[in-house]
């Protein structure tokens, strides 16, 4: 009696090839309904990135405009681009299409609203003096941010 009860324990341990093959089909099932929405999440944060790196940037000219006394400007190029530049035309701060590129794949910005350059003033406004948006667009349709800079010169990503 004894070895059939070893002999039942012995059966019982571990999985069966068949049980195994059915949890990998359901772990497989799962993972690709998740996917889309990782990527999805992640160029969202990619652009929200992006977006946060530019308010920095303008927050940083801003903050030097009022320190300083004089004026910079803010430039975006080429869709992928942006540079601050102070009143004797060097670049200060910025961000370069091929950093731009490697550090947020796979997003596209473009000016929506108000005219880049865009001139801070001493105060730490915008002139001309009006709202200045840009998007910050991922791939695979997630979610666009914009950053607005209003004509005080607060900077906003929604």
């Amino acid at each position: 009696m004894q070895d059939g009860a070893v002999r039942q324990t012995d059966r019982t341990r571990g999985f069966t090839l068949i049980e195994l093959v059915v949890a990998m089909a359901v772990f497989a099932i799962l993972l690709s309904q998740a996917m889309p929405l990782y990527q999805s999440m992640t160029g969202s944060m990619r652009a929200r990135s992006a977006a946060e790196r530019m308010l920095q940037d303008i927050q940083w000219a801003q903050s030097q405009a009022i320190a300083h006394n004089m004026s910079y400007m803010v430039t975006m190029s080429a869709g992928y681009e942006w540079d601050i530049t102070n009143q004797s035309g060097a670049i200060v701060r910025g961000m370069s299409v091929a950093d731009f590129n490697s550090a947020y794949p796979q997003v596209a910005l473009a000016a929506v609203s108000g005219v880049l350059p865009v001139t801070i003033n001493s105060l730490g406004a915008p002139i001309p003096t009006g709202t200045y948006a840009v998007t910050f667009t991922p791939a695979a349709g997630a979610r666009v941010w914009t950053l607005t800079i209003s004509p005080t010169g607060t900077g906003s990503i929604s």
